[in-house]
């Protein structure tokens, strides 16, 4: 035991060490088994070889060859007269639509009240077995006054989703929206907030010191580190913010949530994601760099300093790494992160990613929490899913040292698996788990970077089987040919990013169509007790680009649930 961060103990991210990152076949079959569920995997006839920056890799726990298998599969579609507008099966994956950032505009005013283009285009989706529409939930649009909530641009939103037999997953947006890839709306956080920013800039993440000067503060999110400050933020702390924000919306929309409204995703950090901004275009990051670590604020150098004299060791409490390079930086460019001989791999480097992981899982905890408390409970029916998002954060993933998931905040190395205590939070709680980049394959990455979303995928199904936490889905980027579509997997659900006049063109309509049966046609949220017992492993197609093909094992449907 290290230490305490804010209350919550270090072991959540210590005690899994020693987990096996991607499991071979006999882990999977024992983990089924144990379960309950008998479990097969046929032999691969091929193995496809994956990079590494140490050869010792390929025979170790996370060789991608050992989780893939080639196969061949036939691409579903629509037989018997049957059409992507059909009713859901009852085994469906559900497929919610991002509507665009700027669906209601940081003035709290609905952008597209008088626009057929939206309401037709939202009725097209209905009619192609879409399910429901997701939608980022403002603080800054909302709450534009401390405690004066005025939604009524999400009456009208949520109205017409309703009118049109949609459901609904709502995003808590605590973040701030412009500066990261793919944003294309500008909805800063609430200006009193910025205002008690300016009388105390420590409440926002702050990354390394340069030239003498202070870091860069990142006015995205609220540091996690100022989550309890009492009375930082007009009278309140963050956390009692966050939990109010909540309770308001779920009284503005009681007679909703739990029906139209079936989830809401817990806002946690940068993007709506569980991580610290540690990769921001805006402060000079650019793919495939390992970004920085933001522990340079002053609660957060505090609370590291109490947690290096508890660990006994004062030394290490005065700041972060001194060797952790640029936002731009390789891992093999830096002391801390390099492969062979890295700091991260020392006493001093396990207690401070210790720390910095901990307060995350810290944080999302805390709002975890508040999310399931407020979520009503309805005698009539299920009460509305509460779910984390959580960042696939796939370059250098191939890695020993997985320093872009380092300075992100999950403590994921060569030996040592950093998601299992983030699902546990989940399984604690009753929430359930979002991953993004889902849609990715290792291949269409530069094989500098060693990108890995495929063994990401894998590991992340596998603690979520494990843990009994529901997975769903999102891609990171906006995809539109068929070769991305059709490398999407089955999930709980999966979320498309986004709604725009691109996915509407008669061009595309054949690849959506062909989409939406397949997600129709796949086992999701919950199989029934008896298909968990019975059903075996599905292998997956996943097209990353015209004329590649890798086959997956999505070897952990049959065990995730709702």
């Amino acid at each position: 035991m290290l230490g305490v961060v804010e209350g919550t103990k270090f072991h959540r991210v210590q005690e899994h060490a020693s987990h096996c990152l991607v499991p071979s076949k006999e882990d999977i079959d024992r983990k089924l088994m144990m379960n309950g569920k008998a479990a097969h995997i046929d032999a691969p006839a091929e193995a496809v070889q994956s990079q590494s920056e140490d050869p010792a890799l390929a025979a170790g726990p996370k060789d991608a060859a050992a989780a893939r298998q080639t196969a061949t599969a036939s691409t579903s579609q629509p037989q018997n007269g049957e059409s992507a507008a059909d009713p859901e099966p009852p085994n469906g994956v559900p497929v919610f639509v991002m509507l665009p950032l700027d669906t209601v505009t940081s003035d709290g005013a609905f952008r597209y009240t008088a626009s057929k283009w939206f309401t037709s285009a939202l009725a097209g989706l209905k009619a192609s077995g879409v399910h429901g529409m997701a939608i980022d939930v403002w603080w800054g649009a909302v709450e534009r006054q401390p405690g004066r909530y005025d939604w009524s641009g999400y009456r009208q939103v949520i109205e017409l989703i309703k009118s049109l037999g949609l459901k609904v997953q709502a995003v808590m947006s605590f973040h701030a929206c412009g500066g990261n890839v793919g944003d294309s709306a500008q909805v800063p956080l609430p200006k009193w907030v910025l205002k008690a920013g300016d009388q105390d800039p420590d409440i926002f993440f702050t990354d390394r010191p340069r030239e003498a000067k202070l870091g860069s503060r990142n006015k995205e999110y609220v540091s996690i580190f100022a989550d309890e400050a009492p009375r930082v933020l007009c009278g309140r702390s963050p956390v009692e913010c966050y939990g109010d924000f909540m309770h308001a919306f779920r009284e503005a929309f009681f007679d909703d949530v739990g029906s139209t409204i079936e989830e809401i995703v817990v806002g946690t950090g940068a993007c709506g994601e569980l991580r610290y901004p540690s990769y921001v275009e805006a402060n000079g990051w650019r793919f495939p760099g390992i970004g920085e670590f933001q522990c340079y604020d002053r609660r957060a150098l505090a609370s590291l300093a109490s947690a290096a004299h508890e660990a006994g060791h004062p030394e290490w409490g005065y700041t972060g790494p001194h060797d952790a390079g640029t936002y731009t930086s390789t891992p093999e460019e830096t002391g801390f992160f390099r492969g062979m001989g890295g700091s991260w791999d020392t006493p001093y480097g396990a207690f401070f990613l210790a720390w910095y992981s901990g307060a995350l899982l810290a944080h999302g905890e805390r709002l975890v929490k508040v999310a399931t408390s407020v979520a009503p409970e309805r005698p009539a029916g299920l009460p509305v899913e509460v779910s984390l998002k959580i960042a696939g954060i796939h370059w250098w993933y191939r890695t020993r040292s997985h320093a872009a998931e380092l300075t992100a905040g999950y403590y994921n190395t060569a030996n040592r698996d950093g998601y299992n205590a983030l699902v546990e939070i989940c399984a604690e709680h009753g929430a359930a788990l979002t991953l993004t980049c889902v849609e990715m394959c290792d291949a269409q990455h530069p094989p500098v970077a060693l990108c890995g979303p495929e063994g990401l995928l894998r590991q992340v199904r596998e603690a979520a089987a494990a843990a009994g936490v529901s997975l769903g889905g999102e891609n990171a980027l906006p995809c539109f040919s068929p070769g991305h579509v059709d490398a999407l997997p089955m999930m709980r659900s999966f979320t498309f990013l986004r709604l725009t006049p691109e996915m509407l063109k008669p061009s595309y309509q054949a690849t959506w169509t062909r989409f939406m049966h397949r997600m129709r046609n796949n086992r999701a949220r919950g199989p029934s007790p008896t298909a968990r017992t019975s059903t075996g492993l599905q292998p997956i197609t996943r097209k990353c680009a015209p004329g590649t093909e890798i086959f997956m094992c999505m070897s952990l449907m049959a065990v995730l649930h709702s």
